[in-house]
């Protein structure tokens, strides 16, 4: 039975989680949150003072209210107090900063041309003194040699050319900039070779972690693991990711096994169970207990700092260390309370974890594990171990799924459709794999036998990627292109809490309730479908380097741009892919509308013309009339002769034409012509029916 009077960090971590999302979503000031943690400070320091028994009985219903609003205030204050940007020294406020001295918070992630890292300013040259700075920037580096050997803790000397990250630039379209701004992040600057000098190696305790890191990923290459291989071992066992390549994370994403990749509570779990069964010996030793709970805590923390102490990691490994602790001192501590201590530590460390998937994903498959597997579990018995393990793994994903996969829609728009069968063979798989893994870290050194671990640990790795490539071709393996709102999210969870909980009590009013969750979604669905997604519309975007002319609706997606773009799932995903999930629009058909003559389109009796070269105007004694001109590539043709080939209702000058040249193209336009430079003036989107 569980009761609030057991589960205290539960009921801090609720204001404080309401705090947070009040200072980042409401913009409350800081003078509020102030005010409030006053007020239940005062309230409770005059309630602790009040001596009579009669009077102080009747004030106690205020203890919670007033605990409830200091908490809240908390929260909010620490969330604006982690934003640095308004800070007077932050280095974006610091005027004519012409070098900035940084420290590499982050170990180098390798892109196709550059290196990224995170830089943390500390001092910032101007007007010819060095000046104290704080703040994070976003860095590119050339890649070469020398940017390859810099590693966490180097102290750099860098020019200062920041550029401030933009909005995104079309409709849908990841947002960057706010998942940046959740960092502490707000600009970003590319550094060319020779654009930067080192100052000082500073290694730290990441650094060495870092270092081991490397260490054992060359050893593990040692032993002849293929490519594939290699990079589900260094992710699974180092959490360096690297170097997956798209299609592995695709087939991975596809069987529904992703998280088996990002080392998570999954990962430290399995280490918690291994090392609980392997050091269980010791607990008939004197004070076995504790050197038990001390290792299993140096192992465990060990991992998380070779890993390099991702959010996931801490989290996981919070958690099991108030497990270990409360077991060490023989106190039978709520489950719950666990859970909500490790969450309410980790947001007063940094309230902006809350916004981060990966700590809503991980924390809500914890609850769901915990509370619906046994009841899940509950429902059939075998009297054999094989399908009692089988059944038992099948409860934690299912339990896990229930409770995650509604923000996996919200996040990923995608649902995998055979994550049961993938976790049946992912979960033992990786279980296998971290004990080779670990085995093979302990005994790479020792003849033959390290070896022979490592073979073992290829074939085991063969085997998985073979499993989750079959099961990612299977008819069906993924659901694609969902789309759903905030609302219609909490809505699903309503309705799987409502039915959950109408199901293990067996009430009937809840289990009427939740029909009302469900017309809740049917009119949500109802309302998006007739007021927006049935429409026709016409999109130019913004895309770098590219054209993308795009007509869309829940029936139809015919996209006209370059090959190159119609070949690139990545700069699809990230700029195109949310539009057309929104607007419930089947996969993209390329340049097949009908063209009337090269260039010129007509679309259920609207005309687009795109003119990109001088063999796109055809020679006519009068200029057609079109809906739509669309202008891209701009390559020295002149506004008369265009007009002279086409006149447009709405004239579109789309992002192939940068600033300069969109400018010389519109002073050949009259003053009334109806005009949109995507360069100035954003994507540009018009119903067409």
């Amino acid at each position: 039975m569980y009761t609030w009077n057991r589960m205290p960090f539960v009921r801090l971590l609720l204001p404080l989680i309401l705090g947070i999302l009040s200072a980042v979503f409401l913009k409350v000031d800081m003078g509020l949150f102030v005010v409030c943690i006053i007020l239940g400070f005062v309230g409770m320091l005059f309630l602790l003072n009040v001596n009579d028994f009669r009077i102080s009985f009747r004030l106690k219903y205020f203890q919670a209210p007033l605990v409830f609003i200091m908490i809240l205030g908390a929260g909010g204050m620490l969330t604006l107090e982690s934003v640095s940007k308004d800070n007077p020294q932050h280095f974006a406020q610091i005027n004519d900063g012409q070098w900035m001295i940084g420290v590499l918070e982050e170990s180098l992630t390798e892109k196709k041309r550059s290196f990224r890292t995170v830089l943390s300013i500390k001092q910032v040259k101007s007007m010819g003194e060095w000046r104290p700075a704080l703040g994070n920037m976003l860095v590119y580096l050339s890649k070469d040699s020398l940017a390859g050997n810099l590693e966490r803790g180097d102290k750099l000397l860098v020019q200062a050319k920041l550029t401030e990250l933009e909005e995104p630039a079309n409709p849908g379209e990841f947002n960057y900039k706010r998942f940046l701004s959740f960092r502490d992040i707000y600009h970003q600057q590319f550094i060319k070779s020779g654009g930067w000098m080192l100052l000082e190696k500073n290694p730290n305790i990441f650094t060495y972690a870092e270092r081991a890191r490397t260490l054992l990923i060359a050893q593990l290459k040692n032993e002849g693991l293929g490519d594939d291989e290699m990079a589900i071992a260094s992710a699974l066992l180092l959490g360096k990711k690297d170097q997956l390549s798209a299609e592995l994370m695709h087939a991975y994403a596809g069987a529904g096994a992703m998280h088996v990749l990002a080392v998570s509570g999954l990962h430290m779990g399995i280490l918690f169970l291994f090392l609980s069964k392997v050091l269980k010996v010791l607990r008939q030793l004197p004070r076995g207990v504790i050197i038990e709970t001390v290792l299993i805590l140096i192992v465990m923390w060990g991992f998380a700092f070779i890993t390099g102490m991702s959010p996931s990691v801490v989290r996981a490994s919070t958690m099991f260390t108030a497990i270990a602790m409360a077991r060490l001192f023989k106190r039978t501590s709520d489950i719950y309370n666990t859970i909500a201590a490790s969450a309410f530590v980790l947001l007063l460390f940094n309230p902006f974890y809350i916004m981060e998937v990966g700590f809503q994903l991980s924390y809500l498959a914890v609850v769901g594990i915990i509370y619906l597997q046994p009841k899940l579990k509950s429902l059939l018995f075998f009297k054999s171990k094989l399908p009692t393990l089988i059944w038992e793994i099948t409860c934690v994903s299912l339990a896990a799924q229930i409770a995650t996969f509604p923000l996996g829609l919200l996040y990923f728009h995608q649902f995998p459709t055979y994550f049961l069968f993938s976790n049946l063979l992912v979960i033992p798989a990786a279980y296998l794999i971290l004990v080779f893994g670990f085995s093979y870290f302990l005994t790479f050194w020792i003849p033959y036998l390290g070896a022979a671990i490592a073979f073992g640990l290829k074939w085991l790795i063969v085997a998985l990627n073979e499993s989750v490539i079959f099961l990612e071709n299977l008819p069906s393996a993924l659901i694609s292109g969902i789309d759903i709102s905030i609302l219609e999210t909490w809505l699903i969870y309503s309705l799987i809490i409502l039915l959950s909980m109408a199901i293990i009590k067996r009430k009937k009013k809840l289990l009427i309730t939740s029909i009302a969750c469900v017309l809740g979604l049917l009119v949500v669905q109802f309302y998006e479908t007739y007021s927006f997604k049935r429409h026709e519309f016409l999109t130019v975007y913004d895309v770098n380097k590219s054209s993308v002319v795009n007509i869309l609706s829940d029936q139809a997606n015919h996209v006209i741009t370059d090959s190159l773009l119609a070949a690139d799932m990545d700069k699809q995903q990230f700029h195109l892919r949310n539009n057309w999930n929104k607007h419930g629009a089947p996969e993209p058909r390329f340049s097949e509308l009908r063209e009337v003559v090269p260039g010129l389109y007509d679309y259920h009796g609207k005309s687009i013309a795109i003119i990109d070269s001088w063999s796109d105007l055809p020679k006519l004694k009068e200029p057609i009339e079109v809906d739509y001109l669309v202008i891209s590539y701009f390559r020295g043709v002149k506004m008369d002769a265009i007009l002279s080939s086409y006149t447009g209702r709405k004239i579109i000058i789309d992002s192939t034409v940068r600033e300069k040249k969109a400018n010389l193209l519109m002073a050949g336009l009259e003053s009334e012509a109806d005009v949109h430079a995507v360069v100035f003036d954003g994507f540009f989107r018009d119903r067409l029916h």
